[in-house]
């Protein structure tokens, strides 16, 4: 079920392909045709040897207060989506989406099943921008430290949909593209044992 969750939210973040335009654009050959292009971010989750939820408050071993995220040479603590929300100010709205860099926000979802469960996330990053491995470090209470990073190539010429190649990356490593998880979307589920510490499945990277 955690697995139709995960390719739900890809789903919804891998939206971005899609146009909009008015009827006039559309009587006119679409040339004025807006393509609405889905940030980029960094999707975390963390479960413990027994499957438990280490992002979950409810949990007495999660680990909210004593994670972050390094970027830039500047720190940002986990903060929850509402009071993240709260503190927002009222912004104009558009037709274009716009990324909005929020930092390191925690999130809840809802499984088919109707089970909470929650992930973070860093960025947003304008998807429509080229970059070569923008890297950030996800430090975890263990003093482990792991070196996330996203490398991206937009291109789009006149009147046509946009050529998007994204691959991210974990300790330099590149992540599996076939894995929905990581390589091409940014989601990384950790694991933690008491003797090993937050490990990636090594599965996933090559």
């Amino acid at each position: 079920m955690k697995k139709v969750l995960w390719v739900a939210v890809a789903l919804m973040t891998a939206i971005g392909l899609g146009a909009c335009s008015s009827d006039d654009d559309n009587d006119n050959g679409g040339e004025n045709v807006i393509w609405d292009i889905a940030p980029v971010t960094f999707s975390f989750t963390f479960t413990d040897s027994d499957g438990n939820d280490m992002l979950d408050s409810t949990y007495q071993g999660n680990i909210i207060k004593d994670v972050s995220v390094t970027y830039q040479g500047q720190e940002y603590p986990l903060v929850k989506w509402e009071d993240y929300e709260r503190k927002m100010r009222e912004q104009a709205t558009t037709r274009v989406y716009l990324a909005r860099f929020m930092g390191l926000i925690l999130y809840e979802t809802t499984s088919l099943d109707g089970k909470r469960h929650y992930y973070m996330s860093f960025g947003e990053f304008d998807g429509a921008e080229s970059v070569d491995k923008r890297e950030i470090t996800l430090n975890l209470p263990t003093g482990q430290h792991f070196r996330v990073a996203y490398s991206r190539s937009y291109h789009q010429e006149y009147r046509k949909a946009p050529e998007i190649d994204t691959q991210f990356y974990l300790n330099g490593w590149a992540v599996s593209r076939f894995d929905h998880e990581g390589g091409q979307y940014g989601f990384f589920n950790f694991r933690y044992s008491t003797t090993d510490g937050f490990d990636y499945p090594p599965i996933n990277v090559r």
